[in-house]
C-alpha cells in the first residue's frame, strides 16, 4: 500500500512538473511584455476639394497698398493680423451651401462657428480678422473670419522622413517643398500642442489626430487631413 501512494505521489509530482514547463514560456512571455505605447497622429490640414473660392475681395486695394501687404506671404516672427487697416469684405459668388472651412492666399477662411470651436480647443495657435460679407444685391450675410496659424514649431525629424524635399531660397534658408514625402515628428517639440505651422514652411499647418477627431465631432465641414505621419 505505501508502495502504490509513493508511485501515485511521484507520478502527481512529474505530471505537476511538466505543467509547469508547459506553461512557463507563456508566463515570462506576459511577464515580459511591455504595455505598448500609444503612436501620435499626425496630419497635413488642407481645405477638401470643392471647387473654386466662391467669395470675392472688394476692398483689395486697402490691403496690397498696406505695410506690408496684408495678404503677403508673412514673414518670419510676422504671423498675424498686426497690421490691417480695416475689415476685409467679401462677396459671396458661390452656389454651393456654405461651409466651415476654405483657405484665401496663406490664410484659413472660416466661419463663425469654427472660429468659436478654434478658441475654445486651442487659442494660443491661432490669430483672427473679422471680415464681412456680403451677397452681390448688398445683402449682408454673417461675418467670416480670416485665421492665421501663428504657432510656428521645428517639429519635423528630418533622419526619420522620408523622401521629403528640403531646398534653400536666395538667402540660404531651408525650408521643405510641397511633395509627397513622409514627414516624421519630434514629440519632443510638438509637445502639448495639437495645431501647428512647420518652422520651415508657411504653407503645411499639421493637427494631431486628437484635433482631427474633435473637428469630427464637432461637424466641421471642409477640411481634408492628409497623411497620418506617427512619430
Amino acid at each position: 500500500m505505501t508502495q502504490t501512494k509513493s508511485k501515485v505521489a511521484r507520478r502527481t509530482a512529474r505530471t505537476d512538473e511538466a505543467r509547469t514547463t508547459r506553461a512557463s514560456p507563456k508566463a515570462a512571455s506576459e511577464t515580459a511584455r511591455a504595455p505598448r505605447r500609444h503612436q501620435r497622429k499626425f496630419y497635413i490640414i488642407e481645405p477638401a476639394w470643392a471647387g473654386d473660392f466662391p467669395y470675392r475681395l472688394l476692398n483689395d486695394r486697402a490691403f496690397a497698398e498696406a505695410t506690408p501687404p496684408t495678404f503677403d506671404l508673412p514673414k518670419e516672427g510676422g504671423r498675424g493680423f498686426r497690421h490691417s487697416v480695416e475689415p476685409p469684405t467679401f462677396h459671396f459668388i458661390g452656389r454651393r451651401a456654405e461651409r466651415d472651412f476654405w483657405d484665401y492666399r496663406y490664410y484659413w477662411f472660416v466661419s463663425e462657428r469654427m472660429k468659436s470651436f478654434l478658441e475654445r480647443y486651442d487659442a494660443g495657435a491661432f490669430d483672427f480678422l473679422r471680415c464681412k460679407v456680403k451677397l452681390p444685391d448688398g445683402t449682408n450675410c454673417p461675418d467670416r473670419w480670416l485665421c492665421d496659424v501663428v504657432r510656428v514649431i521645428d517639429a519635423v525629424d528630418e533622419e526619420k522622413s522620408r523622401d521629403i524635399m528640403i531646398s534653400t531660397d536666395d538667402r540660404g534658408q531651408k525650408f521643405y517643398q510641397y511633395g509627397a514625402g513622409f514627414f516624421a515628428f519630434n514629440e519632443g517639440a510638438v509637445g502639448p500642442h495639437h495645431v501647428f505651422l512647420l518652422r520651415y514652411s508657411p504653407f503645411y499647418v499639421v493637427g494631431d489626430e486628437e484635433f482631427k477627431l474633435a473637428c469630427k465631432a464637432a461637424g466641421m465641414k471642409g477640411m481634408f487631413f492628409f497623411g497620418g505621419s506617427k512619430y
